[in-house]
């Protein structure tokens, strides 16, 4: 693995297990803010695109980087698996947090 979080598989960088799980809880929670911002008509519409964009730039990433991770990803579904599982328990911690 190299320092930048990037693992190489078939000369395709793939993100790291523990900066996908990252990146996904951010995308969750930008999720939820678009569909809070829905719900709310005096709201202001929230673009979940430039947050995508700008979650992934935080971590040094970009789209293709993701969507070829997530690829490499789906092929290996236990990984895929364990991925999602530890960014249901983040966000699941975050939200037990949230309620304190």
């Amino acid at each position: 693995m190299a320092c930048n979080g990037e693992k190489k598989h078939l000369d395709k960088a793939v993100l790291t297990d523990t900066l996908m799980t990252d990146i996904l809880v951010e995308f969750a929670i930008a999720d939820a803010a678009r569909n809070y911002s829905i719900s709310r008509p005096d709201y202001p519409r929230f673009k979940t695109e430039m947050f995508y964009d700008a979650i992934l730039a935080e971590r040094g990433t970009n789209r293709e980087a993701f969507v070829n991770s997530l690829g490499y990803y789906s092929i290996h579904t236990s990984e895929l698996l364990a991925i999602f599982e530890d960014a249901l328990n983040e966000l699941s911690r975050r939200q037990a947090e949230a309620v304190k």
